[in-house]
């Protein structure tokens, strides 16, 4: 609690996974509301903040809690957005949550500059942004985008960023593609022989969405198949198929 953490690597590299897994993982301590940045409408920050309450009911309503009528009614956003989000609807609902906090996480949050830049949503968004993140004590933020994220020079983000702390989202090193390689199937009794992980690492180069298409492909080979044990020309194979 009270971390707010900026996740950034390139496209294909398991970010979105991560904040789907961090549902998991830290859903003792938070309710985690996922934000798709791409898909999110922002006409202006009454529309903006609007999206992301109704995100936030509906998340809880999937841990049970119900609080739609704590989401007060769109005009108010259009004549106080800030406050009302804040005010009127954040704290009303912070306060049903017992002792675990809200956590938001933006995905593709580089999305957010685009917007500002072609007029649809207000520059202040990362002033309010900032000061939800300062001094909201049961609100806590993930932010995750691409290698782009960091090339942005616009001021927008160093209102946010020199108070999140940054984790860069890259390869898989030798003993994590063995291990995403073999470990799910081994229930299923399918092994791999040594130079078959190694031949996906050379193919691959620890890409986790490359190494997980070829792990796709060769599952789909093994029910064809019927092989129990896949060696490194059987990734071969499977590779020409891809």
């Amino acid at each position: 609690p009270g971390e707010n953490l900026a996740i950034v690597g390139h496209t294909g590299a398991g970010k979105t996974s991560i904040l789907y897994r961090l549902q998991e993982v830290l859903s003792a301590t938070h309710i985690a509301v996922l934000i798709d940045m791409q898909g999110k409408a922002a006409r202006g920050m009454a529309d903006f903040l609007y999206a992301i309450s109704d995100d936030i009911v509906y998340a809880l309503e999937g841990h049970g809690i119900l609080v739609g009528s704590n989401l007060p009614e769109r005009a108010e956003y259009e004549t106080s957005p800030e406050f009302t989000f804040r005010s009127r609807f954040l704290r009303s609902v912070t306060g049903l949550l017992d002792s675990r906090n809200l956590l938001l996480m933006f995905d593709e949050f580089e999305e957010l500059e685009k917007r500002v830049e072609d007029g649809r949503l207000e520059p202040e968004v990362f002033d309010f942004l900032r000061n939800l993140m300062q001094h909201e004590p049961r609100l806590d933020f993930i932010f995750s985008g691409t290698h782009k994220l960091e090339e942005l020079c616009s001021d927008y983000w160093s209102i946010l960023f020199n108070i999140a702390v940054y984790k860069r989202i890259t390869f898989l090193d030798h003993d994590d593609i063995r291990r995403l390689v073999t470990e799910p199937v081994a229930p299923a009794g399918l092994e791999y022989d040594p130079l078959a992980v190694e031949r996906i690492r050379q193919v691959t180069a620890g890409h986790p969405y490359f190494t997980q298409v070829v792990c796709h492909e060769m599952v789909t080979y093994h029910n064809e198949t019927k092989r129990n044990y896949l060696t490194a020309g059987c990734v071969d194979q499977a590779l020409e198929r891809i």
